[in-house]
């Protein structure tokens, strides 16, 4: 199978983006350019802003129209609160922002039934992001040919700014266990990426009854680790970026 992932948004999309093609290309399959009639597309939406809402739309809309008999799947903030904004733009695949390996496995099933002439109608999973209490763990490195790899150590958001979507669209806070996070650093730093990416999704300053100490003690905890293990530049990214 030959795909194509968009990815709109923030950094902490990128490494979900590149995890869901580490998982493809694994797999066997195939990225594609612009340039290709892929079988599948996958888009992880941002919703911060209506201008980013609208960006997720006219990708969706674009790539239906340029490729009518490819599957289109939806994933992403976008997608996680206005999963019905979504589903009417005839995608084959709506997800949120959470379960991306459940997400790919169902972006290929509708792609080898879509082959055997089957109509599987549209596939939706979606869970209730507020109830998310587990981390979930992903492999980290870098979009592409890039040599910048990302490892997201913590993702979610608790402060509840009167603005801000992320909560809703993310849910509570949740953390990278920290020998995991020292483990996949020392794995990119193994690989030969001479830069990484620290990304979380937004550090809350007051402490947090989950950890102890609170999660912004716990984030400095694993960026001190991270250094200290590994030869190569660490930058850090508290990343609730606009779109």
């Amino acid at each position: 199978m030959k795909f194509q992932c968009y990815t709109l948004g923030c950094k902490v999309n990128q490494y979900e983006t590149q995890a869901m093609e580490q998982q493809l290309l694994a797999l066997g399959h195939v990225s594609g350019t612009d340039a290709d009639d892929c079988d599948a597309y996958l888009i992880n939406t941002c919703t911060v802003t209506a201008v980013a809402d609208r960006k997720n739309r006219t990708l969706i809309r674009r790539l239906r129209r340029e490729h009518p008999q490819a599957v289109i799947g939806v994933c992403g903030c976008y997608a996680q609160v206005s999963a019905g904004e979504v589903e009417a733009l005839g995608v084959d695949v709506v997800s949120g922002s959470g379960g991306r390996e459940a997400f790919v496995q169902l972006v290929l099933d509708a792609v080898r039934q879509k082959k055997a002439g089957q109509n599987a109608g549209q596939q939706v999973l979606l869970d209730d992001a507020m109830r998310r209490r587990a981390f979930e763990s992903l492999p980290a490195g870098s979009l592409g040919t890039r040599t910048r790899a990302m490892l997201k150590v913590q993702d979610g958001c608790c402060n509840f700014c009167t603005y801000c979507i992320i909560p809703y669209a993310r849910g509570p806070v949740r953390s990278l266990p920290l020998a995991q996070a020292v483990g996949q650093a020392r794995a990119l730093d193994a690989d030969r990426l001479a830069v990484f990416r620290l990304q979380d999704g937004k550090i809350p300053l007051e402490p947090v009854d989950a950890v102890p100490h609170g999660y912004f003690v716990h984030f400095l905890m694993a960026a001190k680790l991270l250094i200290s293990s590994t030869a190569s530049p660490v930058f850090f990214f508290n990343d609730t970026a606009t779109t």
